[in-house]
C-alpha cells in the first residue's frame, strides 16, 4: 500500500475499531480461539474444562496495552478500550466472545439472541478515543522490548485494590481526565437533547 493510500485509510471514521474488531474477528474468533474454556465460561460443568482456562487473551490485550503506554501517540483508542474489551470477553453480556468456535456461536444462534460488542464500541465510539493520537508514517517504531521497558497494567491487575496504588504517571492521569470529562461532555449533549 502506498503512503497517500495509507495515510488516507488512517483518516478514516473509526479507523481503530474496524481493525480491532477485523484482527480480533479473524484471527481469533474465525481461527477457533476457544473463548469458553479459555475465559473459563463453562468450568463449572466440567472439572476437565477448568484445565483448560488460560489468560492467552487477556495477554494479547496486555501486549497493545504495553505498546500504547510505549507509543501512547499512535493508537486511536484508549485504555478504557482495552479494559472493556477485557471484561466483556469475560462477562458474556455480549455475545461476541460466547463459544469455542463459529460453529458453536452458530448453533448457539448467538447473533440473533445477543448484541455484538462491536455495536456497542461504534454507539459510544468518543470513549474509546484517545485524545492524543497523532496519525504518522512511521507508526510503532524502535518500540523497545526490553523486560525494564514494561510497566504492571495496574488498570486491569489492580482495578479492585483499595489499597496504596503505584505512582501514576502524568501523561496517564492527563488522558483519563480527558476521557472522563469528554464522557461527561456527551452525557450533557444526550441531556439536552431530551
Amino acid at each position: 500500500m502506498d503512503g497517500i493510500a495509507h495515510h488516507k485509510l488512517f483518516q478514516l471514521p473509526n479507523f481503530f475499531l474496524i481493525l480491532i474488531t477485523t484482527l480480533i474477528e479473524k484471527d481469533w474468533l474465525g481461527f477457533g480461539f476457544k473463548f469458553d474454556d479459555r475465559c473459563g465460561h463453562v468450568t463449572s460443568i466440567n472439572e476437565d474444562l477448568s484445565k483448560e482456562v488460560s489468560p492467552i487473551f487477556t495477554q494479547f490485550l496486555d501486549v497493545v496495552y504495553q505498546l500504547t503506554k510505549q507509543k501512547p501517540l499512535d493508537f486511536e483508542f484508549n485504555e478504557r478500550f482495552l479494559l472493556e474489551l477485557h471484561e466483556h470477553a469475560y462477562s458474556c453480556i455480549y455475545g461476541t466472545f460466547i463459544g469455542n468456535c463459529d460453529k458453536d456461536r452458530k448453533d448457539l444462534r448467538v447473533t440473533s439472541r445477543t448484541e455484538s460488542l462491536w455495536k456497542h464500541f461504534e454507539k459510544y465510539i468518543d470513549d474509546y478515543k484517545n485524545s492524543f493520537y497523532t496519525p504518522k508514517k512511521d507508526f510503532l517504531d524502535n518500540v523497545n522490548v526490553k523486560a525494564n521497558a514494561f510497566n504492571v497494567w495496574t488498570g486491569l491487575y489492580n482495578r479492585f485494590d483499595t489499597g496504596i496504588q503505584p505512582r501514576e504517571f502524568m501523561h496517564d492521569i492527563t488522558a483519563k481526565n480527558l476521557e472522563q470529562i469528554k464522557v461527561m461532555e456527551n452525557a450533557i449533549k444526550m441531556l439536552e437533547k431530551v
